[in-house]
């Protein structure tokens, strides 16, 4: 990260570089990438078992040293959390690298992301990554309607380990917002 922020606007150059040397008209990369980034920015574990269990191993091992890296067997690592953030606002927030077309296609990439993510029925995982959604929203990294477009919380999570995942809340806080969703 060093060399970005010696660098203006040095992330944002090396996201684009990124992305049109590896990533542009690859959808397999580019929802591999976002697995990844949105694992990593919420500070999950991204072993090599969950990339198997997606479908993405192979997808993963083709972007070593382009969009990710294994820091130790096993594992995986994107560049960096800020550097994630920095790929999901140019690839979301109407770049004028990205036409219409490709911002369809890459919501459409996000929510396939989101739903393999989900489909391992991981309640801890899903929570946090669903909370990242929300949260990179609200910094707006990405479009608040996005979020809500792409975000179908999976059946599987229970209504009541949603709410206790929210830690820090208020029994009161959690039982107005359990009956506004009753």
């Amino acid at each position: 990260m060093v060399k970005f922020s010696l660098l203006a606007n040095g992330l944002y150059t090396d996201v684009v570089r990124r992305y049109s040397d590896y990533l542009r008209g690859e959808s397999r990369k580019i929802q591999t990438t976002l697995v990844c980034s949105l694992l990593d920015i919420a500070g999950l574990p991204i072993t090599e078992t969950f990339l198997k269990d997606i479908g993405f191993l192979r997808v993963a091992y083709s972007l070593e040293y382009a969009t990710l890296y294994q820091p130790t067997k096993g594992s995986w690592k994107t560049i960096h959390p800020r550097w994630d953030e920095e790929m999901l606002s140019f690839l979301y927030n109407k770049s004028k690298e990205i036409n219409k077309m490709d911002l369809e296609d890459n919501n459409q990439y996000l929510k396939t992301a989101l739903d393999s993510i989900f489909n391992v029925k991981d309640e801890e995982r899903a929570y946090a990554v669903i909370g990242t959604i929300y949260d990179i929203a609200a910094h707006r990294i990405i479009p608040i309607e996005l979020a809500e477009s792409v975000i179908q919380i999976p059946f599987t999570l229970s209504i009541v380990s949603l709410f206790l995942g929210m830690g820090g809340r208020s029994n009161s806080s959690i039982c107005s917002s359990v009956t506004a969703i009753l």
